[in-house]
């Protein structure tokens, strides 16, 4: 499958069962800790690295980067459809007005919206 299809297919579940999605990106929040202090106890074993002792640990190593590359890429899928949606706008303008840029944020929405 392209990556194209990957992709529209990840969009087809996002919109089938959002439910799903929040779970399994809650369900990372979780695991991403357990990766954190596991390759921090990795790191820290490096003085002891011997071959035969990353040949067992690397695989694993890998495993938990293709773990975190999946929940990136749905990550960035749940952004992508946010981003394209019209309260993209509206938030970011409360934040630029919250740091005291409202009166631009509302300047360039109106820009925008006389420009499609």
């Amino acid at each position: 499958m392209s990556e194209k299809e990957e992709f529209e297919e990840l969009m087809w579940q996002m919109l089938k069962d959002k439910s799903q999605i929040l779970r399994v990106l809650i369900d990372d929040i979780g695991h991403s800790q357990t990766q954190i202090n596991g390759l921090e106890k990795f790191m820290e074993n490096s003085k002891n690295w011997e071959i035969e002792n990353l040949k067992k640990k690397l695989p694993v190593v890998f495993k938990v980067m293709k773990k975190q590359s999946i929940t990136i890429r749905a990550m960035l899928a749940v952004l992508t459809v946010y981003v394209s949606g019209g309260d993209f706008d509206t938030d970011v303008a409360q934040v630029l007005n919250k740091m005291g840029r409202g009166q631009d944020a509302v300047r360039e929405i109106l820009k925008q919206k006389m420009n499609s």
